[in-house]
């Protein structure tokens, strides 16, 4: 058994996927680390997911992406935290299914806004940082996570430790 984690930027899918790989003996994986490692791999050089993608664009970051999720598909016991666009690639979607059961991590996106706002805009909203925008882009893929989810977990401003109780009483 394994299980994927889903969610918008900041909803929490890292600290509540350590905290739940930790509660069932599983390793935690974040899909960045593994998309980067392939990257670093592949190309003799060392940069992040968002190096990656502004330096060579959607199609070969997504490209690269889908190669990171194939390879997690024979894995077992794993707790893995995707980047929030992940699901929003229709090809990755079978692949998170085939990781494992795939958690939904719903968070409001006016708590998301005042994260961004303590932790720094990120960069899918350089271009409009309001609310507005997030409410907007926060809809498409809230419709996206629902249909791709076995369980969906509203987060709130619920403490990890809550939340990771309730994805393993779900389980």
């Amino acid at each position: 058994m394994s299980v994927v984690l889903i969610g918008f930027k900041s909803c929490g899918k890292s600290s509540t996927g350590r905290l739940l790989a930790q509660s069932f003996d599983f390793q935690f994986i974040d899909l960045d680390d593994v998309l980067e490692a392939r990257y670093s791999s592949r190309e003799g050089t060392v940069l992040s997911c968002r190096e990656i993608f502004r330096e060579h664009g959607e199609s070969y970051f997504r490209s690269l992406e889908a190669e990171a999720l194939e390879s997690l598909t024979r894995r077992g016991n794993v707790v893995l935290a995707t980047g929030g666009g992940a699901p929003m690639h229709e090809p990755n979607r079978p692949l998170l299914r085939q990781v494992g059961t795939v958690v939904y991590l719903k968070t409001a996106p006016e708590l998301l806004f005042a994260r961004f706002q303590a932790q720094g805009i990120p960069a899918f909203m350089a271009q409009d940082p309001t609310l507005p925008h997030l409410r907007e882009l926060w809809a498409v893929r809230d419709a996206v996570y629902r249909q791709i989810a076995d369980i969906t977990i509203e987060t709130g401003t619920r403490p990890v430790p809550e939340v990771a109780a309730e994805i393993g009483r779900r389980l």
